[in-house]
């Protein structure tokens, strides 16, 4: 977004459906019986499947959620219509449009997966009538509704984020610089001897290590747990995550090549922020695993089930998206005029930020925000689960109970 839509342009005209005064009149009618009855229905729908015990089951679930995306979405849009009819006023202001687009593309989103889902249930009511309740119980019903509106934020977050970044100017982003220079750590030949050898005796050991553990989970079925599965899952993410930047400085370093290209250098930043953001949620979910093991161990195989340990899996990864994707979309709407040097050793937002020259404060904010929001999230998360370990840990009798424990904890530290 940039300062631009802020200062030169805040307000919007929408001119409606019509100018004739008696085709207002009239479809102001239609249109606010219609949006009084399409309320009044689905609210109905809300109601009762909520007080009616007979209407428990997954379908009404679906309806109930179905009936409350039918109202905020008619809301997202008529009642503004209907006063810009009454009243005359047809302004809106820059941040109400943007809202009500928001809300009319999530909610219209989510619908669609929403019938898609109450289709594959209607099948399954029908085709698989002896194991319905099994299949569709209420825990894989809010599954699948939390599946909708991530589903949609998935694929709404992208454009949506481009369409915030559009400008009153209609510019080519980027059309002076195709390539940048990354300047590296050192220009001193001999630092760059001892940090090349570091790094690439870092890299191999980080590699062969993590390649190891991976092997060793796959072929050891003593290894067939839940910690194994996520220690297993973390090393991928640890071997994607230096091999996004540690081979290409190595190469910078060896050859004295410090050009990547503007495609090469985002495409180097999305996999770097996407698999740091997903480790920080993998760890958070490696503590919660812990946690369950040492406080629940009665319960740990059906908690920690390999269906439960999937999902998390795919939720770490769609969150690191959901968290990244906003900030990398703006930041592919910047401009950076004739500076192309980097005061880096790889692609990373803070550095290209200060070479563009672009307003660049409302990305600035919301990279700060999506960062805390991933630190706090996951620091809460694993301080939360080892506080409760540490409890169960000092209620044991005996000290070698104590050290088992503790050694349970040990991928995870």
């Amino acid at each position: 977004l940039k300062m631009g839509n802020q200062t030169t342009l805040t307000t919007f005209i929408l001119l409606g459906l019509t100018e004739d005064t008696r085709l207002k009149i009239l479809l102001f009618i239609f249109l606010f019986l219609s949006y009084i009855l399409s309320a009044s229905g689905n609210l109905t729908i809300i109601t009762l499947t909520l007080t009616d015990s007979h209407l428990k089951t997954p379908m009404y679930l679906f309806l109930q959620n179905f009936s409350f995306l039918e109202i905020s979405f008619t809301t997202a849009c008529i009642p503004r219509f209907l006063y810009s009819i009454s009243s005359g006023d047809k302004s809106i202001t820059y941040n109400a449009c943007a809202s009500q687009l928001v809300f009319i593309d999530l909610f219209g989103v989510t619908e669609f997966f929403l019938l898609a889902t109450m289709s594959y249930d209607r099948y399954v009511a029908i085709c698989k009538p002896l194991h319905y309740m099994t299949i569709m119980n209420s825990r894989v019903c809010k599954n699948f509704i939390l599946f909708c509106w991530v589903a949609a934020l998935i694929i709404l977050l992208p454009p949506l984020s481009l369409g915030l970044g559009l400008d009153q100017k209609s510019m080519m982003r980027n059309q002076t610089v195709t390539t940048f220079i990354l300047l590296g750590l050192t220009d001193d030949p001999q630092l760059k001897i001892m940090i090349f050898i570091f790094l690439f005796l870092s890299y191999m050991l980080s590699i062969t290590g993590n390649l190891t553990i991976i092997s060793l989970t796959f072929i050891d079925s003593h290894l067939k747990t839940a910690m194994y599965f996520f220690l297993q899952n973390f090393s991928f993410l640890e071997i994607s995550f230096i091999s996004a930047c540690i081979p290409r400085y190595l190469y910078n370093l060896s050859t004295g090549d410090k050009a990547i290209t503007y495609d090469n250098c985002v495409i180097q930043m999305f996999f770097t922020d996407l698999f740091g953001v997903t480790e920080f949620f993998l760890l958070a979910i490696m503590s919660y695993d812990r946690y369950v093991a040492i406080c629940k161990p009665l319960h740990y195989v059906t908690i920690m089930n390999n269906r439960v340990c999937r999902r998390l899996i795919v939720w770490c990864w769609t969150t690191g998206l959901l968290i990244i994707i906003p900030p990398l979309s703006l930041g592919l709407q910047l401009e950076f005029c004739d500076a192309n040097v980097i005061d880096h050793f790889f692609c990373d937002v803070s550095p290209l930020l200060k070479i563009s020259c672009s307003e660049t404060w409302l990305i600035e904010q919301m990279v700060i925000v999506c960062a805390v929001l991933t630190f706090i999230m996951t620091l809460v998360c694993v301080v939360l689960s080892y506080i409760y370990i540490i409890k169960a840990i000092l209620r044991f009798s005996s000290a070698q109970q104590r050290k088992k424990a503790f050694s349970t904890c040990s991928s995870h530290m």
